[in-house]
């Protein structure tokens, strides 16, 4: 196989091991832990980029100058690829659009635009995202006020915001 094949193949090589390891990590190490697989699958596919770019180097005919480029080319490339893997999988758990179609499936009976309201309402979804940053501690109560607690999620925002300025050339769509 040509060396720019193989240098294309090796991204896409990468994500299809990172998406393996988040199933597999999720559904039976993990256990149903969905940031942590995510992280993982991400982890495994960065080294297995570094893993073929150095065993590229080290049997190829190519030396170091001209294979650190295509490493960070690739690590880039690889890193958009997980972005929108990111988001595709973090829709499907956040968009209240596909909540609420996930809702409507799974009741046979229907749901009154009345107990729609009632799941949907802002008061109620601030409650139990609040309710889920403080099981995980990513927020702490004290006294009556929030607080910052693991920085899992401020991690999160980090790379989502570095990722929009890498690909969309900005922190968000509305700028």
């Amino acid at each position: 196989m040509s060396t720019n094949l193989t240098q294309l193949l090796i991204p896409i090589f990468a994500m299809v091991v990172n998406v393996l390891v988040h199933i597999l990590g999720y559904r039976y190490l993990l256990r149903g832990a969905l940031l942590k697989s995510l992280l993982v699958g991400f982890a495994s596919g960065f080294l297995m980029i570094t893993f073929c770019e150095s065993y590229l180097f080290l049997h190829g005919d190519a030396g170091l100058w001209e294979t650190f480029p295509l490493l960070l080319v690739n690590q880039a490339i690889y890193f958009s690829l997980w972005y929108c893997y990111f988001n595709f999988v973090n829709m499907g758990e956040t968009a209240r659009r596909v909540r609420l179609m996930r809702e409507l499936i799974e009741q046979t009976e229907g749901l009154t635009y009345d107990e729609l309201l009632q799941k949907y309402n802002a008061q109620e979804m601030v409650k139990r995202r609040i309710g889920r940053l403080l099981s995980k501690s990513q927020i702490i109560e004290k006294d009556g006020r929030f607080y910052s607690g693991k920085p899992t999620v401020l991690f999160i925002a980090k790379v989502v915001i570095f990722m929009k300025l890498f690909v969309l050339g900005k922190k968000s769509e509305y700028e």
